[in-house]
């Protein structure tokens, strides 16, 4: 058994961090969330509110994670301050995304900023110290602490200063009966279901069964990529139709056409990156695949996997064009501005399944994801901003042709 000398609390970080899908499918939007986050100062307040309230429940729920990994395991028994390392290191992310994201406030100069930070703070330790005793609850909390989150800042666009002191009260009442949640990162057979089912199904949002007849067409339509993502492509395309529908229609009383655009693609590119961390996880699939009796070879095979990526590909930009119009409304060049967004939508698909047929180290595979969500994230923040109409079209046109090659020269790379 190693002693607590022979280990630094930062080592290891990102084996826990990245290379899981569930940890890392919060971390990464998080730090992206916060890298690009000055980009917007002095835009519109609301895009920095949502930034922030975003990248720091993101980086708790993260640490959430974690804490039922530590309950679902006896890592924290059997390893010398495995446990401790681990929050160490939560605590740590926390406080640098926080960091930034009170220069952004001085910077902006902005009170309410500071609000929404004070209050994100808070909303992500009571989804932290639950978690981190009840390990079926993290999927309710989500749902709770991000609608409650992100729709605060939409319908508010300022956050009320008079949250501050409530939320600092709270976040120190929090702190000091934490120990009053239950004993925490307590091993449990509950917790080890709990953590079993998130990692085969990419800790997907959706409840399981939900609409389980469609998930099951989607399967089918989507086969064999879907056998490679496993059940949470399907979930996570049920989950993107309701929450678009949620915001076309609270566009009609209330205008977020592009903060719900905004919210799109971070919704979407988290979607393009767990489609790449799970098949990851099941590269020794392949094999498997190979068997079934309707594939002749392994060219056959791998072609079929790289029509089933384009056909998702098609049916995503069909989305986005559709969820995009009523959004818009009578905008001038409303189809060219629709057709923009969606085509980008499809060059962050295809650009993050080139990189996972080619790179088969996952760190190096993460990295460059990581790479590709934070600069696909850019170019749809510029196409929602932007009123070059026509000449984006061409250009994102070749961009996408491009990928879609490269895409399919790519596959034997597989």
């Amino acid at each position: 058994m190693s002693s607590p000398q022979s280990r630094k609390w930062y080592q290891g970080w990102s084996g826990l961090w990245l290379k899981e899908a569930g940890p890392a499918s919060y971390f990464v939007p998080s730090i992206f969330a916060t890298i690009f986050s000055p980009l917007f100062i002095g835009s519109e307040p609301v895009i920095l509110n949502l930034l922030a309230m975003f990248a720091i429940i993101c980086i708790y729920a993260s640490l959430a994670l974690q804490s039922i990994r530590l309950q679902a395991t006896e890592w924290q028994a059997l390893v010398v301050d495995y446990c401790q390392h681990v929050t160490q290191q939560g605590k740590v992310f926390i406080a640098i995304i926080n960091g930034f994201m009170l220069i952004n406030a001085a910077i902006e100069q902005s009170i309410h900023l500071l609000s929404t930070i004070f209050v994100a703070n808070t909303l992500g330790l009571g989804l932290w110290l639950l978690c981190r005793v009840s390990s079926h609850l993290f999927t309710l909390g989500c749902y709770i602490i991000f609608t409650t989150g992100i729709i605060s800042c939409v319908l508010l666009e300022k956050t009320p200063v008079f949250l501050i002191p409530i939320a600092i009260v709270t976040y120190l009442v929090l702190l000091v009966f934490k120990d009053k949640f239950g004993q925490p990162y307590h091993f449990s057979s509950h917790a080890f279901a709990n953590y079993r089912h998130g990692v085969q199904s990419g800790w997907s949002p959706v409840p399981v069964g939900f609409l389980s007849s469609y998930s099951k067409y989607l399967n089918k339509q989507l086969f064999p990529l879907s056998y490679f993502v496993g059940p949470s492509l399907s979930q996570f395309t049920i989950l993107l139709v309701g929450l678009s529908a949620s915001a076309i229609i609270i566009n009609f009383f209330y205008d977020i056409s592009k903060h719900s655009m905004f919210s799109l693609t971070n919704v979407l590119l988290a979607l393009f990156t767990l489609c790449q961390w799970s098949r990851s996880q099941r590269t020794q699939s392949w094999e498997l695949l190979y068997t079934l009796p309707i594939y002749n070879s392994t060219a056959q095979a791998k072609s079929a996997f790289i029509q089933s990526a384009l056909k998702f590909t098609i049916y995503v930009g069909i989305f986005c064009f559709i969820v995009t119009l009523p959004l818009i409304g009578q905008q001038q060049w409303q189809f060219v501005y629709a057709a923009n967004f969606s085509l980008t939508a499809c060059a962050a698909f295809l650009a993050s399944f080139i990189i996972g047929n080619i790179v088969k180290n996952t760190s190096i595979m993460g990295i460059l994801l990581c790479f590709s969500y934070g600069g696909h994230m850019a170019l749809s923040t510029y196409i929602i901003q932007s009123d070059n109409g026509f000449t984006d079209l061409v250009l994102i046109s070749l961009y996408v042709c491009s990928l879609a090659l490269l895409n399919r020269f790519s596959a034997k790379y597989l």
